[in-house]
């Protein structure tokens, strides 16, 4: 420093740790050693702003920012310190006009004067006008006592002297950053939050003082990027005992910082740090102050605590290392439960409902869990949101608190790895459920019977769920119902209740439900809305209503819902509708497309089967119908494996049926049919199945389909009707009948624009059913044409109805190449067995032997019998 500052304002400060490191600026601090550059706030700086206010707390590394600024961009100004013992305007101001005046002989007379000038503002503006100072920086200026004073005098230098540029560091936000005078003249400010240390500035900072010691993320993650206490961590794993874990290093930071605090931060300390963030209610409730804001106040100067803004209040929340270290030192369990209750029921009076439910938890307050779930349950429940905190619950803990015992389940169900237990919670809600249910208010009631419908749903026992789901939407219904603790979750209720509906073949009454969203749709959250018309998109389609399921599709694009949601079980219907799609225009890269989509959930989601089946439809299409059977096989053989909650193979049963017939397997075909319930279902699989479900018998289609109703059926169920009728009518020569239905046909796929149908018939039918359009002068006979099917039906897939004599003689005829040798081996005459190897060849329709052989091969004919077989 220069000599001859001799007044008493001037020695008040100490200047020890300053030098001058340049001609052009005073004061200016060292820099640490160690210092790591940060480009990104050194052009924050760089900025024209004639004033920057770089606040954050205590250790933050923001005078060190700024004095890196200063030594790199030199300029003629002066460095002054607010933090200095008993600072005010005055002295801070005198000090800055001993500064200039070592510089500047012209200003030297302003030292004196300005301590007994009567305006102050007008001698500081002559005073740096005189020296032609470019710089002013301001560190600390919250810790002077009437910092307000001095910022408004900023604000008039920066007025009248065009020149001058001033910097200002704080720990509190203050009048520099409010002020409409500020943002008049223009001004930057750097945050705290872009004072934390980024992952790749830790990083540096790490591997400069640990080198590669593999706990960077760790230490990023932990001390939130905070400098100060990154260090401190540092300096604790540099001295760490043998065998010490970050984690117990952890624990030591923070009993330093509490020793280096007095007895009420102290206290006040321990007794908030449960909760990770609160606000002054919260605080002063845990800490029974009645004024904690001086408290958090003096804690967020020294850097211990961090304050976020919010439009109502401020919440303040520990670094996550002095946290860590708190709860250790913390009290005991049940002052630390009683903490945690008190915490649990403020996030639930400020809607923060999945934080309540973690504390509600931890303090084992169940009861106000469960009101935590009914508040906003089915959404938390549904995302999986809630299952970290309550997972460790056994299923006897959670009986009596059912809306718990069903977060476990779906927590459960979306995880492979715990998919069985699943049941125990499922069986756990049901039983709560039905214990509880109506002994509560409408809004308990209604997610209750919605909470038993899906745990039944998802248990493979859907026939049972339709009940509850039933109750539960009548009671959304009832005009008088009380349903005010649901907040926005109707819209919830109703979709999902639709869904187990929908499982246990009741559409028409799930079409009432989402009908009802339907008409609600702007007031239903963007993602429910999105649900429900996924929903109805792929009923819609799966019926054969591709018009309607396009705009509903269309509508449910027009919402704006986040990019994840259409890659998550969220968007499976939505998927499915457009894959289906996909389907009738035989487009196997679109409906491979959809499947793709959802691959990361395909082995957690519920409609699994579905795009499954999907899938392997596509590798019909393709031609490659033995993959899509191997697909198939694999699944319900790890689904045996894993003994799965539900059985799945009734909706791939179908699939498996028109994929044999592809291959020529009508004896297999036939047995996957027939293990299918009588009855029919509304899945994928069993929709298909209707299409080939009989054409291996003629006459049992005709008389199946003659007393069918086909008035209530969907277009699809019509048209597969009409085609397996005109094909079978056909093949026996009754041409008026298949006219008739190849009439109605036309119709239906013209109304509807359904084609995949038309994948089940042999290329030689279809063009025979095509002629006879034609040949009858019908309008749109070119639907049948054929042009863009897929020929994946072989001609010979109707499997051959033997008698029990033909497939005696089938065996014979495979262990001897002449006549006499099977009458030999039958003990028949010769001319017996030429007429019935006649009948033979007729029914396989062959003229040899050697193609008799490959044909009973094709259609399994020699199934459980191959020891026959030369």
């Amino acid at each position: 420093m220069k000599s001859g500052r001799s007044s008493s304002s001037y020695e008040e400060y100490s200047w020890s740790s300053l030098s001058e490191t340049t001609e052009s600026m005073t004061g200016v601090p060292r820099l640490p050693e160690d210092l790591i550059l940060r480009d990104r706030l050194l052009s924050a700086l760089a900025a024209e702003s004639p004033l920057t206010v770089c606040r954050g707390p205590a250790g933050s590394g923001k005078t060190t920012l700024v004095a890196q600024y200063v030594q790199t961009n030199p300029a003629l100004g002066v460095w002054l310190s607010a933090g200095c013992p008993a600072s005010t305007r005055r002295s801070l101001w005198v000090t800055a006009a001993h500064i200039v005046a070592g510089r500047s002989p012209r200003a030297a007379d302003f030292a004196e004067a300005l301590g007994k000038a009567p305006d102050m503002r007008a001698a500081l503006v002559q005073l740096f006008i005189s020296a032609e100072t470019e710089l002013l920086v301001i560190d600390d200026l919250d810790r002077c006592e009437d910092a307000e004073h001095v910022a408004e005098d900023v604000f008039h230098l920066l007025r009248t002297c065009p020149r001058l540029r001033i910097i200002v560091t704080t720990r509190t936000r203050g009048y520099l950053e409010g002020g409409l005078v500020g943002a008049r003249i223009g001004r930057t400010i750097i945050s705290p939050s872009a004072l934390l240390l980024t992952p790749a500035e830790s990083s540096r900072l790490i591997a400069a003082s640990l080198g590669n010691h593999g706990v960077g993320d760790t230490l990023h993650e932990a001390c939130g990027g905070h400098p100060l206490l990154l260090r401190a961590m540092i300096v604790g794993i540099q001295d760490r005992a043998p065998g010490e874990t970050v984690a117990q290093v952890a624990v030591r930071v923070a009993g330093d910082v509490l020793r280096g605090m007095d007895s009420q931060c102290r206290s006040f300390m321990l007794s908030t740090c449960v909760p990770e963030e609160f606000d002054l209610q919260l605080a002063s409730e845990l800490s029974e102050n009645d004024d904690p804001q001086k408290i958090l106040e003096a804690l967020e100067r020294e850097g211990v605590i961090t304050r976020v803004e919010r439009c109502d209040d401020p919440l303040w929340h520990y670094h996550a290392v002095i946290r860590q270290g708190l709860m250790e030192h913390a009290a005991e369990p049940a002052a630390q439960r009683a903490a945690r209750r008190i915490t649990a029921r403020w996030c639930l009076e400020h809607g923060r409902h999945q934080d309540a439910v973690k504390y509600a938890v931890a303090a084992e307050a169940y009861d106000l869990a469960s009101e935590a779930l009914l508040a906003d349950g089915m959404q938390l429940i549904v995302q999986g949101s809630v299952f970290d905190a309550c997972a460790h619950l056994k299923p006897k803990e959670v009986a009596r608190y059912p809306l718990l015992a069903f977060a476990i389940a779906m927590g459960c169900y979306v995880r492979r790895s715990r998919r069985l237990i699943a049941q125990d919670y499922f069986d756990a809600t049901v039983a709560g459920s039905r214990l509880l249910a109506g002994r509560g208010d409408e809004s308990e009631t209604a997610v209750l019977w919605t909470a038993e419908a899906i745990s039944l749903r998802l248990s493979g026992k859907a026939s049972q769920g339709a009940a509850p789901a039933r109750q539960a939407l009548e009671l959304l219904r009832e005009p008088h119902s009380d349903l005010s603790r649901l907040n926005d979750q109707t819209g919830w209720l109703r979709l999902e209740n639709a869904l187990s509906l929908i499982a246990a073949d009741h559409v028409a009454e799930a079409w009432e439900a989402l009908d009802e969203n339907v008409a609600a749709l702007e007031a239903l959250l963007p993602v429910v809305a999105f649900q429900t018309l996924g929903a109805a998109a792929y009923l819609h389609t799966a019926a054969g209503d591709l018009p309607a399921a396009g705009r509903a599709l269309e509508a449910a694009v027009q919402l704006e819902v986040p990019a994840h949601v259409l890659h998550s079980h969220q968007g499976a219907l939505y998927r499915l509708a457009r894959g289906l799609i996909a389907l009738e225009s035989f487009d196997t890269r679109a409906v491979r497309a959809e499947v793709q989509a959802l691959a990361l959930h395909r082995e957690t989601m519920e409609f699994r089967a579905q795009f499954l089946a999907l899938e392997a439809l596509a590798d019909l299409v393709s031609g490659q119908s033995p993959r899509g059977l191997q697909r198939i096989d694999a699944y319900l053989r790890s689904q045996r494996r894993s003994r799965t909650i539900a059985d799945e193979s009734e909706t791939l049963a179908p699939v498996q049926v028109i994929l044999h017939l592809a291959e020529g397997q009508g004896v297999q075909a036939r047995a996957v049919l027939e293990r299918l319930p009588a009855g029919p279902g509304f899945s994928l699989g069993r929709l298909l199945g209707t299409l080939t479900g009989h054409l291996a018998h003629d006459r049992e289609a005709i008389n199946l389909l003659m007393g069918a109703d086909l008035a209530g059926a969907s277009a699809r169920q019509v048209a597969s009707a009409h085609l397996i009728w005109a094909a079978a009518a056909g093949r026996h020569g009754e041409v008026e009948t298949a006219s008739r239905h190849v009439h109605h046909l036309l119709a239906v796929m013209m109304e509807s624009g359904l084609r995949s149908h038309l994948l089940l018939l042999p290329r030689q039918e279809l063009e025979d059913l095509h002629d006879l359009a034609v040949s009858s002068g019908f309008a749109n006979a070119e639907l049948l044409g054929g042009q863009g099917v897929p020929s994946v039906m072989p001609l010979s897939m109707l499997v051959p109805d033997l008698t029990q004599r033909e497939h005696v003689i089938l065996h014979a005829l495979a262990q001897h190449s002449e006549v006499a040798g099977i009458a030999d081996a039958l003990v028949v005459s010769r001319n017996t067995v030429k007429s019935q190897l006649r009948s033979l060849y007729r029914k396989l329709g062959v003229i040899s032997r050697e193609q008799a052989l490959a044909a009973a091969r094709v259609h399994g004919l020699f199934q459980g019998h191959q020891g026959v077989l030369r």
